[in-house]
């Protein structure tokens, strides 16, 4: 799903006059104290995503909504930044206020479904992937997010008589994870599936990111948090997608919204302090 949002991203710089975006890493001759123009803070803010600072990169983006209100880069780079930070609520706000923008931008925007679905909204997120099944009908994680949110408002049994069929999603394991979230496989097939040598082994990698997230997304769709939370860390820990992509963050998000508050748990200095007292 990444891709689709990068490219949209990219496409959104050049209708409106800008040149693309630099690559992640590329330097950027500018001086961000000083610049006031539009292409520069773009430029600057999209840069700032990139490198995984997402509240400079969301203060970018408020300096050009200030002079353009309906600047879509700005508007979805916040929706993008808000989402990996953990602010699904800010997430969706900017989400909708891009569609509100450009209607037809909908169907395209499965990241607004990821952050309704952590939002517990998922009659939403339902309906946001429908949706996006018209822009792209042969995607196996719009039909997972689709059951996952599903299966939250009529319950598994009955949601996977909804479950969207996909036959030409070749990505290694969609298939497998097709299968396990429709009821007719199960989760070491699709580890099996997984672990088959690629010809890169930067693909293993992807193959093995994909099916910890997935997996863990199951077990949080059947109510298991435990292995749920056990297989979002194995996802965070491999993670070969930049952090600056959306999909690269769903795990670490996943965490942040599932996993029991760590603020409650006493460091190891507090430990040592305790015991000396």
């Amino acid at each position: 799903m990444h891709h689709l949002r990068l490219a949209l991203l990219m496409c959104l710089f050049i209708l409106n006059g800008c040149e693309a975006p630099p690559a992640t890493g590329q330097s950027i001759l500018v001086n961000p104290a000083e610049t006031t123009s539009l292409q520069d803070l773009e430029r600057l803010g999209f840069a700032e995503s990139q490198k995984g600072n997402y509240p400079k990169a969301i203060e970018y983006a408020r300096k050009i909504l200030a002079q353009n209100p309906k600047s879509l880069e700005a508007i979805l780079l916040i929706g993008d930044c808000s989402f990996m930070m953990g602010d699904v609520k800010q997430s969706i706000k900017s989400f909708d206020r891009a569609i509100a923008i450009q209607p037809q931008l909908e169907p395209k925007l499965w990241q607004r479904g990821l952050a309704l679905y952590y939002a517990d909204r998922f009659h939403d997120g339902q309906a946001q992937f429908e949706t996006h099944q018209s822009y792209n009908s042969q995607d196996v994680e719009n039909a997972v997010w689709h059951i996952l949110c599903t299966s939250k408002t009529v319950g598994l049994e009955k949601a996977r008589e909804t479950f969207i069929p996909i036959t030409n999603d070749t990505r290694i394991p969609m298939k497998q994870i097709h299968n396990l979230f429709g009821g007719t496989g199960d989760v070491d097939s699709v580890f099996k599936a997984a672990q088959e040598t690629p010809a890169l082994a930067r693909s293993k990698a992807f193959q093995l990111y994909y099916a910890h997230l997935y997996t863990g997304l199951y077990y949080d769709m059947i109510g298991d948090r435990t292995n749920s939370i056990l297989q979002m860390r194995e996802a965070a820990k491999i993670n070969p997608i930049s952090k600056s992509q959306l999909m690269g963050s769903v795990a670490d998000v996943h965490l942040m919204m599932r996993e029991p508050s760590k603020k409650e748990a006493p460091s190891e200095d507090q430990k040592r302090k305790t015991s000396d007292r």
